[in-house]
């Protein structure tokens, strides 16, 4: 997480969708691969600490965004971020308890994890389109 936390800070300074689609992107891979072959170790954790770094690359990326929309007030953009990464944590939690509860194997909670991943990806893109629609 430090290490995508680093990078992701390096260019969410200069190209701040890149961090985020990248990193979102590069989460919806390596979910799947975990998915589909992290029942052996040798795949698996390389993995996770690939979800780690890629997801928090696109934190950053998130805080950046955020502060933009009201520079005055950083700490509440700040507080805001923290907020919305916990609702995800617990909307994930769920997810994967559903998918557990439904009998369906300790990887099924990767596909539920990569589900809401892609809700949120295609939730920003929806958003970004949209700006850029009320800008033009």
């Amino acid at each position: 997480m430090a290490v995508g936390n680093e990078l992701g800070g390096r260019i969410a300074d200069r190209y701040p969708d890149h961090g985020l689609l990248g990193g979102f992107a590069a989460v919806l891979v390596l979910l799947a691969v975990i998915g589909l072959a992290g029942s052996t170790l040798e795949v698996l954790l390389p993995a996770l600490f690939g979800v780690g770094a890629t997801m928090m690359f696109a934190v950053p990326a998130i805080q950046v965004r955020l502060t933009a929309f009201a520079p005055d007030a950083p700490t509440l953009m700040g507080a805001l971020n923290l907020a919305a990464l916990n609702l995800a944590n617990s909307l994930g939690a769920i997810g994967g308890a559903i998918a557990l509860d439904a009998g369906w194997g300790p990887l099924s909670t990767v596909w539920a994890g990569f589900v809401l991943t892609s809700t949120g990806l295609l939730l920003h893109l929806a958003v970004v389109r949209r700006r850029a629609g009320v800008e033009s």
